[in-house]
């Protein structure tokens, strides 16, 4: 009989986009708390086609680092494509997805894990509490995906934890991230939250600026529905 190492407590999946001076930081981050919280955690890390040395960051780090699991995209796809290659490569039931811009505290991770554990659900939604910028849109565009989408949570796109296991099963378009949450909600799955505080970002350049970022996101769930509807009728 082969021995084969225990699964992780958790997978925590990184998406990173031209993120090369938060790498360092946030893989230690991400690995002290592992160990002050006594956990057996792992980190998926995608390089979905960064131009600037995130690779080659996280590289040299994963020659040491086992925790660190390393994986690229040769071109920049999109975070819908990140999160489904970090979700086929995780180990662990449980995935946390986290942004690479360090905007959350790592220290919230545990609190996801204890939230879907404890109270038995498949996704825990981050609600963003305090002050940020573009609080407004997140709102508008939240307050719209409830009323469309019936979701019990407040905010659809914030960090979240979910089991693997979802992922696997909701099928996911191009830029379809935004919707992981209601498509999932709408298949049965079990969907809570918790509040957590969004961070100044450390280092480097949002990848979400700009006007036109700011319409298409409110347009979003309009489009969803309605493409949704269309691909129903076709299977009637």
């Amino acid at each position: 009989m082969q021995n084969s190492e225990p699964e992780p407590d958790l997978s925590v999946l990184v998406p990173a986009y031209n993120e090369v001076e938060n790498i360092p930081e946030l893989v230690l981050s991400l690995c002290a708390m592992f160990d002050r919280h006594g956990l057996k955690g792992e980190i998926v890390l995608v390089d979905d086609g960064s131009t600037d040395g995130t690779y080659q960051a996280a590289e040299k780090l994963a020659r040491t680092e086992t925790r660190l699991k390393l994986l690229r995209h040769r071109a920049n796809f999109g975070k819908t494509e990140a999160m489904l290659t970090g979700n086929a490569a995780a180990s662990a039931d449980v995935v946390v997805l986290y942004d690479a811009d360090m905007q959350h505290s790592p220290e919230d991770i545990p609190r996801f894990l204890d939230k879907i554990k404890r109270d038995d659900y498949d996704i825990v939604c981050g609600r963003k509490v305090g002050k940020y910028r573009k609080r407004l849109v997140s709102y508008i565009y939240n307050l719209l995906s409830r009323v469309l989408f019936d979701v019990p949570v407040h905010d659809l796109n914030s960090m979240k934890a979910f089991r693997r296991e979802v992922l696997q099963e909701i099928h996911l378009r191009h830029d379809w991230h935004r919707f992981f949450v209601a498509l999932a909600y709408n298949k049965g799955y079990r969907v809570g939250e918790i509040d957590v505080e969004l961070l100044p970002r450390r280092h480097g350049m949002s990848k979400y600026t700009g006007a036109w970022r700011v319409i298409v996101g409110l347009l979003d769930p309009v489009s969803y529905t309605h493409l949704r509807a269309h691909e129903t009728s076709l299977h009637l």
